[in-house]
């Protein structure tokens, strides 16, 4: 999460009309999650006069000088350059092509090179920059500013202990510099390191708990959801694709302006539709190869979330936050839980979020304003507009991992003062938001009952009965997890007992 993304940004000022005496300028800003950033600052010839040409066009950038402030420059000056004005055509193909090569050739490891040896990992841009009076500077940045530079001693040290309790707090407090989410996410081994800027990851998986410790089974739950959801996710797209080709099809055999789909727009001719396929296609894409040896594999990233504030209870210390955020890396890089029980490895995209939301209501809410825009997003658009606001339609957005306890009491009018109807309101109103719960089971002992040691005996819970009886659009909130694909009868509180004996 933190190795993988990189966030890419241009702004330019081109050749125009009237200003062609003018030097046009490109500048171009890398980063990564983890705060490191790179900008490189381009200044495109304006002294090339129509018609004149040098003897050559494979110029070469004579300089590539690096600085102590950690930037660097190339300064085309060579004789051998072209000396012909770039047309604002040419310029807008050579802005495409600086971009392109930017992200290509990996300017984080040049920009970040060793002042001993300033020639290692040299940029070429020569290929692009090819005129005279073209010049590019390389200025590297850091996102996280936490006073001292104590984020880049944090990341050399490997130990980002300090790091992600300074994110904690901003988190905790309440003033103009706090933050109500921040996401930490693996980097070496069991280094965790807090991402610069928050976003998430369209249709994540999202894991409420306090983690205290986190274990074997909360990562064996997480995976589960990930193969339950990914089943669900590519029967959804299936689904989709066979019914807008049934409509394509009916449409093309008669001579009527095409089928209505189903917001009743006339399938044959509509923009809607279209980038609703372009979506769908691109997501497709993850999953068509998927089947049952490799569910595990879905492309879903996975959240295990901690709410440090909370309304009933003082807020969680920033430093115990940082602690079980550590646990995670430890659990990562071990493969398993401290007892070896179980060979479980972490799922192939995932983190830790903190945030201020202790209500399911409040995190939806919440997480939905950093969400990748998705199909999902452009779906809910179109309901919207449609009227399709009745809840008979809704578009998942973030899926809860929760267990069957917390899904009882989600659905419990106990809790929503002792109302049935208020119990729908709040449920359907979590819906409405884009929320989605994957539920996964546990062990029951029934005391008493014949066939278990001392007369007991147990059963696994579902969850499967708790929704029978309720409207088919709640019931449709909540996706079961089987048993075969997740049973682990060990909990935080048998743990925390086990490693204090």
């Amino acid at each position: 999460m933190v190795n993988e993304v990189v966030a890419v940004g241009c702004t330019s000022t081109l050749v125009s009309h009237g200003r062609e005496d003018r030097s046009s300028r490109v500048h171009i800003a890398l980063i990564k999650g983890d705060g490191r950033g790179v900008l490189c600052n381009v200044r495109l010839s304006a002294t090339g006069g129509a018609g004149q040409e040098c003897d050559g066009r494979d110029g070469t950038i004579s300089s590539h000088a690096t600085h102590g402030d950690g930037s660097s420059s190339l300064d085309g000056n060579d004789s051998s350059m072209s000396n012909i004005r770039r047309s604002r055509l040419e310029e807008e193909q050579l802005l495409a092509k600086l971009i392109l090569s930017s992200i290509d050739q990996n300017p984080f490891q040049a920009a970040h090179q060793s002042e001993s040896d300033p020639a290692a990992n040299k940029l070429d841009y020569t290929d692009i920059l090819n005129q005279k009076g073209d010049t590019m500077e390389i200025v590297t940045f850091h996102t996280v500013n936490d006073g001292d530079n104590s984020a880049n001693n944090n990341r050399k040290s490997h130990n980002n202990e300090g790091s992600v309790v300074l994110a904690a707090q901003k988190v905790i407090d309440d003033n103009e510099t706090s933050m109500d989410a921040t996401t930490i996410a693996p980097q070496t081994g069991s280094i965790m390191v807090p991402i610069a800027h928050t976003v998430l990851p369209a249709d994540p998986i999202v894991f409420p708990g306090s983690f205290n410790p986190p274990h074997v089974g909360h990562v064996s739950l997480a995976q589960a959801a990930v193969k339950t959801m990914t089943r669900k996710k590519k029967a959804e797209l299936e689904e989709y694709f066979q019914r807008t080709n049934t409509m394509t099809g009916n449409s093309s055999n008669n001579d009527s302006d095409g089928d209505d789909d189903e917001f009743g727009n006339d399938s044959g001719d509509s923009n809607v539709m279209m980038i609703e396929d372009m979506w769908n296609t691109t997501e497709y894409q993850s999953f068509k190869s998927l089947d049952e040896t490799n569910v595990d594999q879905g492309p879903f990233s996975v959240l295990f979330e901690m709410s440090l504030t909370n309304a009933d209870k003082p807020s969680m210390e920033a430093a115990e936050a940082a602690r079980r955020v550590e646990l995670f890396g430890q659990i990562s890089n071990n493969g398993g839980d401290d007892d070896d029980d179980d060979d479980v490895n972490m799922p192939n995209d995932w983190g830790v979020l903190l945030t201020s939301a202790p209500l399911f209501i409040d995190k939806v809410r919440l997480l939905k304003k950093y969400l990748t825009p998705s199909g999902s997003t452009h779906r809910k658009k179109k309901l919207k507009k449609y009227g399709k606001t009745d809840g008979s339609e809704r578009v998942r957005e973030i899926t809860f991992v929760i267990g069957t306890d917390t899904m009882v009491r989600i659905i419990n009018p106990k809790y929503y003062g002792d109302s049935y109807e208020n119990m729908l309101e709040a449920v359907r109103e979590m819906g409405d938001e884009g929320a989605h719960f994957v539920v996964g089971g546990r062990l029951e002992e029934i005391k008493g009952s014949v066939g278990g040691s001392d007369g007991d005996e147990s059963r696994f819970v579902t969850g499967e009965d708790e929704l029978e009886g309720l409207p088919q659009d709640v019931r449709n909130m909540f996706t079961i997890i089987k048993e075969d694909d997740f049973r682990v009868d060990i909990s935080s509180s048998e743990l925390r007992a086990r490693r204090s004996s």
